[in-house]
């Protein structure tokens, strides 16, 4: 979610013991502005998510799949140690990591003369 991307992919594939190796069946778009918090994506891909799982459920069992083709890959799960920022970087290089920081179990913050600061963010409604 850090690296400033627009769109995200999601695959439903089938689960082999390997890591991200099975056929996959289904891929999903997800577009993203760049201004959706983590609440509003977490919602967009729940919602991107059961409408594959919708697909998958209606074309099974005639669905086919294809082999998977490239390098395998995943992203890696983050900490509270992952939302820390920076105080001498500027806000707009760090807006990602405070948008895709959750307020309450892993807010992000920083640290100002040997004294830890959160900072939570919420978008105005207008």
């Amino acid at each position: 979610m850090l690296k400033n991307s627009k769109k995200i992919y999601f695959s439903l594939f089938e689960a082999v013991k390997n890591v991200d190796a099975g056929n996959i069946f289904l891929i999903g778009k997800l577009k993203l502005n760049g201004t959706e918090l983590y609440d509003e994506l977490r919602a967009k891909q729940a919602e991107t998510i059961l409408n594959l799982i919708k697909k998958f459920l209606l074309k099974y069992p005639i669905i086919k799949s294809s082999k998977q083709k490239g390098v395998t890959s995943y992203n890696k799960r983050r900490y509270p140690k992952d939302s820390k920022l920076d105080i001498n970087k500027n806000i707009k290089s760090q807006f990602n990591l405070l948008r895709v920081s959750e307020n309450e179990k892993f807010p992000t913050y920083f640290y100002y003369k040997k004294k830890k600061y959160i900072l939570k963010i919420f978008k105005v409604k207008k």
